[in-house]
């Protein structure tokens, strides 16, 4: 199918008994993933005070946040390999039920090291979403209108987060357990999964493609990795620091800081919504430099504010460079592998995203011996900066060569 043939349904089988009611159910499941972790992001100070009599409890403490990230990164691998063997629609509709029974285990758990468990329950379950979700979408659409329905994806995981971080400041507000219920909501998004999904014959391969190992585009798929990676452990200090990093300026409570990050992720869903258009414009490459880029000056304005208004003006910044980010990243991968190996591939790029996730607070963790929330912003954004010069060259110098070829045939 080319770029201006017709999409199919969301539901790729042919039989779909409503097709919009499975594109509600796409969108409505990205609201639970990558914000997934962030949701009780306002409890961790309270949080911290319950267990202070754990050890390195500021460590352990950060890590309730990220465990998830960890979980997704181990089992997307495994998960989209699943997908393409099994199906997408199965994974998604077990891992809604996991993901409200593991998320919402918080509530009634007694030690540090059950809630853990239950994190960690919760990554696989937001693999399974993530994975088999954009799978389904990357098997409906095809060229532009795929950017613009990934761009819509992203859009829904920005409002999810504000929604979400939004939820969890005013519950953490009453009592640190309370955020956990919010993971209950993946109940309200299972009869659409079982309504309006339906999984229909594998997506056919590309013209050429093949299910060789050889013939797999490793390098590129490399490059998209990395970059991914690099975004997102750089875009996740905000949930982990921001809480603490208000504390310390203004004494500023948990609602405070999920209205904070809420904002931000208000400004990345709004960015988005806008992705099908810019996509058409920018290359890859050069958005995903673009959206470091905005990323590390969003981190200086954060790290040099001296009050609650100018953190949230550095995280609208922020939220002009992560709204590109997923998108981004999922639209440069289908269009770069055959049909036939997309769930594997998804599940690979969501191991770079959420292990990026993870390693963000235990690098943070070496920035804080030197500094404060305030000094590990300022640090990483001088990282993210350099990191967003270099893509930039690089896209410069491949759309060269792109162009000298084009010359020369």
């Amino acid at each position: 199918m080319t770029a201006s043939a017709a999409p199919r349904a969301p539901c790729p089988s042919p039989t779909c008994p409503n097709p919009r009611l499975a594109a509600a159910t796409l969108l409505v499941s990205a609201t639970l993933t990558v914000m997934a972790g962030a949701t009780i992001a306002p409890s961790l100070p309270a949080l911290r005070t319950h267990f202070a009599d754990t050890p390195d409890i500021d460590l352990w403490v950060r890590l309730v946040l990220s465990l998830p990230a960890l979980a997704i990164a181990l089992a997307s691998p495994p998960i989209g390999l699943l997908i393409d063997r099994k199906g997408r629609v199965p994974v998604l509709r077990a891992s809604l039920v996991l993901y409200a029974f593991a998320g919402a285990s918080g509530l009634v758990v007694d030690t540090l090291w059950a809630l853990l468990a239950g994190r960690f329950l919760l990554g696989v379950a937001v693999a399974g979403i993530l994975t088999s979700s954009t799978a389904l979408i990357a098997d409906a659409y095809d060229g532009s209108r795929r950017a613009r329905f990934l761009g819509l994806q992203g859009s829904f995981m920005g409002f999810g987060g504000v929604l979400f971080l939004t939820l969890g400041g005013i519950l953490a507000e009453m009592g640190w357990r309370l955020p956990f219920a919010v993971y209950l909501l993946s109940l309200l998004v299972l009869p659409g999964a079982i309504l309006g999904l339906h999984d229909g014959p594998p997506p056919s391969r590309e013209p050429g493609a093949t299910e060789v190992a050889d013939r797999v585009p490793w390098a590129p798929l490399v490059r998209i990795y990395a970059v991914t990676f690099m975004g997102m452990a750089v875009f996740y200090l905000i949930p982990t620091q921001i809480p603490f990093l208000l504390q310390a300026l203004s004494g500023g409570g948990a609602s405070t800081a999920g209205l904070a990050i809420a904002a931000g992720a208000l400004v990345s869903a709004t960015v988005s919504l806008l992705y099908g258009r810019v996509s058409a414009r920018v290359g890859f490459p050069a958005l995903a430099a673009a959206s470091l880029a905005l990323l590390g000056a969003g981190f200086v304005v954060v790290g040099e504010a001296e009050s609650i208004a100018g953190v949230v003006a550095g995280l609208g910044v922020c939220g002009l460079g992560t709204g590109l980010i997923m998108p981004n990243g999922a639209q440069w991968l289908i269009t770069t592998v055959p049909a036939s190996l997309r769930g594997r591939s998804l599940g690979a790029m969501n191991t770079a995203i959420f292990l990026g996730q993870f390693v963000s607070p235990v690098m943070v963790h070496l920035f804080l011996s030197e500094g404060g929330p305030a000094h590990a912003f300022l640090v990483v954004a001088g990282g993210s900066a350099a990191a967003g010069a270099t893509l930039a060259l690089q896209a410069g110098v491949s759309d060269r060569r792109q162009q000298q070829r084009a010359v020369w045939k």
